[in-house]
């Protein structure tokens, strides 16, 4: 909730925000650009999902923050040559509660990791 006040104290230069404000920024912007003021209180899967969610067409994350499907997810990082570490750790946190994850795709993620540091 936060997070929507300071994003409308940052376009407005006020210290209030009338719920007008708040309304306007969500049906503009959605939820999920506010929670991203925060990165590092996302869960794995909220990080991977606002990673991935536009190029995957997922506009319930933008204007719910439903989070993508877990296995979909882990897919996405697996196939991505540019995931960093932080997302290759949040995949495998996510492939770690998936019983069907095939263990080739858990090894090439762990073996990404040790390669980028």
């Amino acid at each position: 909730m936060y997070g929507l006040i300071y994003q409308v104290h940052d376009d407005h230069r006020r210290n209030e925000a009338e719920p007008e404000q708040i309304c306007h920024l969500v049906r503009q912007a959605g939820l999920a650009t506010v929670l991203l003021r925060r990165p590092e209180a996302l869960t794995s899967a909220e990080l991977l999902t606002a990673r991935y969610a536009g190029s995957h067409g997922h506009p319930a994350w933008r204007y719910c923050l439903v989070p993508m499907d877990d296995a979909l997810l882990v897919r996405a990082v697996h196939t991505d040559r540019t995931a960093t570490a932080y997302h290759l750790k949040a995949a495998l946190t996510l492939a770690a509660a998936l019983p069907d994850t095939p263990e080739a795709v858990t090894s090439r993620l762990r073996a990404r990791l040790r390669r980028s540091g």
